[in-house]
């Protein structure tokens, strides 16, 4: 994540992106490392989706 991997305080832009919630019960028969396993799958599944997404300009239009 480059704004830890960094000493600079230059401004980087961020984003958040909430996922939906884990329910007990998706997560009830699982091992803490299986849960942590799929948290992990599903951050990344994110990370790559945004990645294919088709920039944006810069400008903040709308804003």
């Amino acid at each position: 994540f480059k704004a830890f991997d960094t000493h600079s305080i230059k401004k980087l832009k961020v984003q958040i992106h909430y996922l939906k919630p884990l329910y007990y019960e998706d997560y009830k028969n699982m091992k803490s490392i299986e849960i942590a396993a799929y948290v992990s799958s599903l951050i990344q599944d994110k990370i790559k989706a945004v990645e294919l997404q088709p920039k944006i300009n810069d400008t903040h239009a709308g804003c």
